[in-house]
């Protein structure tokens, strides 16, 4: 085990306590330090970061702010997330992978695999998924949400830009709180899991091809607990007949 960024700490306790809040300290402490996440971690770095994660579940309950902090929604096309992570290859060195999700269906929009950092290219995974999904601006007919956490290339201008070309409801997850981005962070661990972490990749090229499998066997095939077992695909169906008299655009 290697020592934890604080920022990989954290969203795998956030991981922990989404799934059993009725868990103590050592019980993060000791799932924290299993295979599965593998963090070199202290029961009190944990016990702070626990406490402060607390406070700010409870401070989340103002009602003022429960619309943006909700991160799973009703319907589908309602709200989409998205956010990156990154994956050491042999030939092209690191490179960076970026999906988007449905909130209201954990519907994965797109997955990108993009070797630059810049606003662009982050971007280009929910360009790529409103494009596939409406064609052009005029076809979106009402605002679309879309939820990011605070990084450079998400309060950049070139997004504020893009946002606006789209007319996207583009809104930031707080600071140091990944639970307010918390279904496209759970579906980065699925993917790691089920797909990054089993093997060593040589090539972006090996990579995007392993996550357009991994992509279409997770919409079509992966049953969801949170969707009663459904796949993502079976409510997307659901959700835009329900919403659109059989219609598959907004």
């Amino acid at each position: 085990m290697q020592y934890t960024s604080l920022y990989c700490l954290k969203s795998g306790i956030v991981d922990i306590m989404l799934k059993y809040p009725q868990w103590g300290v050592r019980k993060v402490w000791a799932l924290l330090r299993q295979p599965a996440y593998g963090m070199r971690v202290s029961t009190r770095r944990v016990w702070k970061l626990m406490r402060d994660l607390r406070q700010a579940f409870r401070n989340d309950n103002s009602e003022s702010n429960q619309a943006s902090k909700r991160v799973v929604v009703d319907d589908s096309n309602q709200r989409w997330a998205t956010d990156f992570t990154k994956v050491w290859t042999k030939e092209d060195g690191q490179v960076t992978i970026v999906p988007t999700i449905d909130c209201g269906c954990r519907t994965l929009m797109a997955v990108e695999v993009v070797k630059s950092q810049t606003s662009e290219s982050i971007l280009a995974s929910v360009d790529a998924a409103l494009k596939k999904e409406f064609g052009d601006t005029t076809n979106l007919r009402q605002a679309l949400e879309l939820r990011t956490d605070q990084g450079s290339q998400y309060v950049s201008q070139t997004c504020k830009d893009w946002a606006e070309k789209w007319n996207l409801n583009h809104t930031l997850a707080k600071k140091g709180t990944p639970t307010e981005n918390a279904v496209v962070e759970r579906v980065i661990r699925t993917m790691k899991e089920e797909c990054i972490w089993p093997r060593d990749w040589n090539n972006v090229e090996e990579l995007r091809q392993a996550l357009n499998k991994w992509h279409q066997e997770y919409n079509e095939i992966r049953p969801h607990q949170a969707l009663n077992w459904s796949t993502p695909k079976q409510r997307r169906e659901e959700n835009l007949a329900r919403a659109q008299g059989g219609h598959k655009k907004i």
